[in-house]
């Protein structure tokens, strides 16, 4: 019997063996379920073991040097070595070379909902619905301004955040207030439209550092359009403390009554952007209020665009009206093992956003009834680059004891979230005939010790700086330089400067190509960790070797290494110009610290004390076997070929993965 509809379900970085550790607690009763209905299996990611690599691989059953999607960003052909095409933008399918398994399914007949989906823009269906993605944050166009935490006492407030310093005043002159009543609230108008220019949090920060907290203040004025008044009754007992967000001073203007820890409704404004005027969707929470009203913070969500979102377009209207904006990630909110009062609004914003795609899945099953859903949520890998193992790694030598309990109860939730997420959607949208898959993309480990690959490659002579003459930085001279590791992704991509292939080439193909491949592999293998001896690279190899782990073509690079496990990349002082980081790959740098965790730069089957960088998949519906643990990983590469088996319909056109027969009935 074949399966008559698919459900891929995708959790970023979720790792095979803290899977069946909360199984085996109890806390995942969702997939625990789906484990005794069918397949479970570890996976090797292919490399770069990143996300956008293997979400692509995935959807497409090939491997990275067919389909072409190497990390976050790609470098194509006859380009400057240090220019990078970004893989999780508006047009990521038009980088990739492979067909996707929504395609193939379309050209049977079967419809197909593309949700919240990795590298998914634009559009490579003709009938399908596509909403979301194409990066873990969604796209920087669908926010039209960051986060705002309006605070009065408050020292600290979450990161990637606007921090706006209020006053609390006597409330006067109220409509719907007696005047007796006005004499016990206060009250502050409060600023909007934090909108482009300028965009980022940090930006709008050092703007406000000149700003008053009243209409009186120099521009950008246009932070006014719109205001909001707030009138605030604190009292003794604080749970009756509450505030009113109103749009007038009349409470019959109220657009949200709060107290400590409640979210308001979507509230929907026209802002003025550099682009006109655009309607977004946004929120507000009552995130503390003391009894004496002199601690004071309420958190504005980003402003969400209510359009641009979907394809067909008109869909996001009808889906904004009916459930609300796409606001996809947790905004402002980094995860922190230091932080219990902003993880628990975290955790509020990820179940919200799982909601929200669980509510979006459903309501377009019964709206256009899709047979084929294809989404993924991005929780888990927080926790690898925000958190870290320090807490739960009893094996290293940054191991804090102090933080096992918390750290252990945080990962514990966002595997318990993304259950519940996961029931939501089998319950709602899935029947007897239905194929479930859910899967990671990779995993990860820790790094203890990094090292600079591009000062190696200076100090032994084949990268050449110089200094710019306008910036006073650390260039590359090109017309000197031989190899090259471009700052960003991919990690483990070293360029030769070939003549005749690269606009500033100065090494001849042939003989000395690959004497300059050969001396870069020696001087990598001949790197030793000066406490313990090791060399911390666990592979290198020339380009014609790494065809063995599916790097080829023309995006391939000259030399491919990986780091031995707790071993990795160091950013170089030296950015070269034309270097364009894009803010993925900032971020990424930025928590790619040591004691942190990552994937990148391993090889798949890289592991560290309680950690590994393999992703894993469950199977079940009709044809697969029930209560079956495959002893050994499949690739990446064979889910989609398996899925297409399973459902009856030809694999994508550049599969090259198997069907994973022994799971099979």
């Amino acid at each position: 019997m074949k399966a008559r509809r698919f459900m891929l379900i995708g959790l970023d970085g979720a790792m095979p063996n803290m899977l069946e550790k909360f199984r085996d607690e109890g806390s995942i009763p969702n997939m625990t379920k789906l484990m005794k209905q069918g397949a479970f299996m570890e996976a090797l990611p292919c490399i770069p073991v990143d996300t956008p690599t293997n979400w692509v691989t995935i959807a497409t059953g090939a491997w990275p040097g067919t389909h072409g999607i190497t990390s976050f960003t790609v470098h194509l052909p006859a380009e400057p070595l240090d220019i990078g095409h970004s893989t999780v933008d508006l047009d990521a399918t038009e980088l990739c070379q492979a067909e996707f398994i929504w395609d193939a399914a379309e050209r049977v007949g079967k419809k197909c909902l593309v949700l919240n989906y990795l590298c998914s823009w634009p559009s490579t269906m003709k009938k399908g619905i596509l909403l979301g993605g194409p990066s873990p944050w969604g796209h920087r166009s669908w926010i039209l301004g960051p986060s705002v935490h309006f605070v009065s006492g408050v020292s600290k407030v979450s990161a990637n955040s606007v921090r706006y310093e209020i006053t609390l005043r006597k409330a006067k002159n109220w409509k719907g207030l007696s005047q007796s009543s006005n004499d016990s609230y206060f009250e502050v108008k409060i600023p909007s439209n934090f909108v482009e220019p300028p965009q980022a949090a940090d930006t709008w920060q050092a703007w406000l550092e000149v700003l008053k907290p009243d209409e009186s203040a120099p521009e950008p004025k246009s932070c006014w359009n719109p205001a909001y008044y707030l009138l605030i009754a604190n009292s003794p007992n604080q749970e009756d403390g509450k505030v009113h967000v109103c749009r007038e001073k009349d409470l019959a203007s109220s657009v949200a009554t709060l107290r400590v820890g409640d979210w308001s409704d979507w509230i929907y404004e026209e802002v003025s952007t550099v682009n006109g005027r655009n309607r977004t969707g946004f929120r507000f929470r009552l995130n503390e209020l003391s009894s004496d009203g002199r601690r004071f913070e309420l958190y504005r969500t980003a402003l969400h665009k209510t359009t641009g979102w979907t394809d067909p377009s008109y869909l996001a209207e009808e889906i904004t009206e009916k459930i609300g904006p796409y606001a996809s990630g947790h905004e402002g909110y980094p995860i922190s093992p230091n932080s219990p009062k902003y993880n628990k609004i975290y955790f509020e914003h990820v179940s919200q956003f799982a909601n929200y795609l669980a509510d979006v899945a459903r309501y377009l099953k019964e709206r256009s009834g899709w047979e084929i859903l294809i989404t993924q949520i991005h929780v888990q890998d927080e926790f690898c680059h925000e958190v870290g193992f320090e807490g739960i790694d009893t094996t290293s030598p940054y191991h804090n004891p102090g933080h096992s309990e918390i750290d252990w109860k945080i990962m514990r939730e966002q595997y318990r979230v993304c259950d519940e997420w996961i029931g939501r959607l089998i319950r709602e949208c899935a029947d007897e005939n239905t194929l479930i898959a859910v899967i990671s993309d990779h995993a990860a480990i820790p790094t203890r010790k990094t090292i600079a690959i591009n000062e190696v490659l200076a100090k032994e002579g084949f990268l050449v700086s110089k200094k710019d003459k306008k910036s006073g930085l650390l260039t590359v001279d090109w017309s000197k330089t031989k190899a090259y590791n471009r700052p960003g992704f991919p990690i483990g991509y070293i360029w030769v400067n070939l003549k005749g292939r690269d606009p500033e080439g100065i090494v001849a193909s042939g003989k000395e190509y690959k004497a300059v491949c050969n001396r870069v592999i020696s001087t990598l293998y001949s790197l030793r960790d000066p406490e313990t001896g090791e060399c911390p690279i666990a592979l290198a190899l020339n380009k014609d070797d790494a065809v063995l782990l599916g790097q080829w073509g023309e995006r391939a690079p000259d030399v491919f290494y990986s780091f031995r496990a707790g071993y990795n990349r160091k950013q170089s002082n030296m950015i070269p110009r034309g270097v364009k980081l894009g803010q993925q790959e900032k971020t990424m740098l930025v928590s790619q610290q040591v004691g942190r965790g990552t994937h990148g730069g391993y090889l798949p089957t890289a592991s560290l004390g309680p950690c590994t960088n393999k992703a894993f998949l469950i199977l079940a519906g009709p044809g697969v076997k029930r209560g079956y643990r495959r002893s050994g990983a499949i690739w990446l590469t064979d889910v989609t070929p398996t899925v297409s088996h399973l459902l009856g319909i030809s694999s994508p056109a550049q599969s090259e993965g198997k069907v994973v027969r022994d799971i099979l009935t």
